[in-house]
């Protein structure tokens, strides 16, 4: 049964401590409400409730942000004996996917940034999972040097301590950043790599997620068999495992895989899978480039109008929310937007495109869909 224990988390400026304690703050008398609540959230975000969870989370999201604030501004003074900024740290952890799935990139690498700058004498366990979110997030933005950076620093501290889980972790995201950026050969080694240690780890989410995007490093080298493979494997282990997310995601690369072999009724049903799944979640970042995916279908079946308003609802979405492609998904994007505006004219095309940048996201979902 799903329970969430909303509206818990009012207050927190007054606390003294009456909840679970972190494990990586050092004293084990030291306990935040926001702090448990969030670590009791995070887990669940990768569940089978999810869906619930990140609503759950929604609905407290402005508490857990005066949270943080409070934990990087007073913990000092309060007379804690933990190394100042390690909570504001466990809480930057806990959110990881609640700020990637809903969009917010910008907001939490913010928090993360403060919370490393504050926690410097945290414990290089918690710094490095610290670490891991703000890479995560720069992934979402592009931003491969920051993702390079937040890695390799995550490298340094979990070969230190042993940290089997946030090594495998670093190594997917620095293969994921190389495939994006176009360097399959890196990727492949680096992915490989995390593979193997996320089944020496044992976690499905990092055993699904090292192959889904092995599975999208196999597609943008045009191995579409491997690719399929993998996307398989993830899909398998995911759904074992009765996470939503994961199974999205390799559910929409198979669509891309289907996409680019030409077949288009595959491939809109994989990507119409996605879409309602991700709809569930509100996962703005995968909504937006399934609605790019469709849109090159639709247009190559005909319906030109439909495509050009997708894709202008896509861009909508990520600019409100900072979601830049990568420079794997540009040249097709750009090659594919280019087609559309030949096919209709300039004039109609813009015309078009406006609507499509007018309409709701859930209009924009309907469109994907064909639902009236």
């Amino acid at each position: 049964m799903f329970t969430c224990t909303v509206g818990l988390l009012s207050g927190f400026g007054t606390w003294d401590g009456t909840s679970v304690h972190d494990p990586h703050i050092h004293d084990p008398g030291i306990q935040y409400e926001p702090l448990a609540f969030a670590e009791e959230a995070a887990p669940k975000l990768q569940g089978p409730q999810q869906t619930e969870w990140y609503e759950c989370v929604e609905t407290e999201h402005d508490n857990l942000r005066g949270a943080l604030e409070w934990a990087l501004n007073t913990e000092e003074d309060a007379g804690r004996a933990a190394p100042s900024g390690e909570a504001a740290l466990c809480l930057v952890k806990a959110l990881k996917l609640f700020w990637c799935l809903r969009g917010y990139f910008a907001e939490g690498q913010g928090w993360v940034l403060r919370a490393l700058e504050r926690g410097v004498l945290a414990s290089p366990a918690l710094r490095a999972r610290a670490l891991n979110t703000g890479g995560v997030l720069a992934w979402f933005q592009a931003d491969y040097a920051l993702l390079r950076r937040s890695c390799e620093q995550t490298l340094v501290l979990a070969k230190a301590g042993e940290d089997h889980w946030s090594h495998a972790a670093a190594l997917i995201l620095l293969g994921s950043g190389a495939a994006q950026e176009g360097d399959g050969a890196r990727a492949t080694l680096l992915l490989e790599q995390s593979i193997l240690m996320a089944q020496e780890v044992g976690d499905p989410w990092l055993i699904a997620q090292s192959l889904h995007h092995s599975a999208v490093n196999a597609f943008y080298g045009d191995d579409l068999a491997r690719a399929t493979a993998y996307a398989d494997g993830a899909l398998a282990v995911s759904r074992r495992a009765g996470d939503t997310w994961t199974s999205a995601l390799a559910t929409r690369t198979q669509g891309f895989i289907a996409l680019k072999r030409q077949e288009y009724a595959g491939a809109t049903a994989a990507l119409q899978t996605a879409i309602r799944l991700y709809r569930a979640l509100g996962y703005k970042w995968g909504l937006a480039v399934c609605l790019e995916g469709l849109a090159r279908i639709f247009h190559a079946q005909g319906s030109t109008d439909d495509a050009v308003r997708l894709c202008g609802a896509a861009e909508a979405l990520r600019e409100a929310t900072g979601m830049p492609r990568s420079p794997q998904e540009r040249g097709n994007y750009d090659s594919a937007v280019a087609a559309m505006c030949a096919a209709l004219g300039h004039a109609p095309f813009a015309v078009t495109w406006v609507e499509g940048r007018a309409m709701s996201l859930e209009e924009a979902i309907r469109c994907a869909l064909h639902d009236p």
